[in-house]
């Protein structure tokens, strides 16, 4: 079961954390976005990454992604995987016929679109249905040469440039990791979060509608 192997245990002691509510958390439909439109602009996108690593010799490190994230055939070379995002079901019906649009987003970690390699961090962000359900987007996304950020970049609108000496060259993403992160809550960071600064960049592959069971 994806969402139970990509959700934190609930922590012991009196307090939880937000993840414990989502432990049970159950797949109740699965449905895959077919989109030429749409898909057709993120191939275009790894055509630009491509180009764009080639022409400026950029040495992309690879960023670990978990086994059962590895859906389908993916271009490790540009650190393309599956990653959550959590939504409603309007958002969801605009998404699957538009793509996703870094316009409408923002966070702590700057105005792009946000994924997770965690369901239970995703779910956070879901807004549940008359009925308790939730809406997850399984989303492809082309990660490529990211930013891995050690404070909140609020307001920021684009990835932080590779080299300060040639500021047009941007990182491709952010990525903010667990462990210590100036500006976060409590100044730390509990999930890993994947910034998309460029909609195109994302394809939302599965519309997934998750139900929360007892026990």
């Amino acid at each position: 079961d994806i969402l139970r192997l990509r959700s934190h245990a609930p922590l012991d002691g009196p307090s939880p954390g937000k993840c414990a509510q989502f432990h049970h958390a159950q797949v109740l439909s699965v449905e895959p976005v077919i989109s030429s439109e749409v898909w057709s602009t993120y191939q275009g996108a790894v055509y630009k990454l491509r180009s764009k690593h080639r022409q400026y010799g950029v040495q992309v490190k690879p960023v670990p992604l978990a086994e059962e994230l590895k859906l389908h055939l993916l271009d490790s070379a540009l650190n393309e995987g599956y990653y959550f995002h959590g939504t409603d079901a309007e958002s969801a019906r605009r998404i699957q016929q538009f793509g996703f649009d870094e316009r409408f987003s923002k966070g702590i970690y700057g105005d792009g679109v946000y994924f997770t390699p965690d369901a239970c961090k995703a779910l956070q962000y879901s807004k549940p249905a008359a009925d308790g359900s939730r809406i997850l987007i399984l989303a492809r996304v082309l990660v490529g040469d990211p930013f891995l950020t050690e404070n909140t970049l609020s307001g920021t609108r684009h990835p932080p440039p590779r080299d300060p000496l040639e500021p047009g060259l941007l990182h491709d993403s952010v990525i903010a990791r667990p462990g210590p992160s100036a500006g976060a809550p409590g100044d730390h960071q509990h999930h890993t979060e994947v910034v998309m600064f460029n909609g195109a960049q994302t394809y939302p592959a599965y519309i997934m509608r998750v139900g929360l069971r007892n026990g």
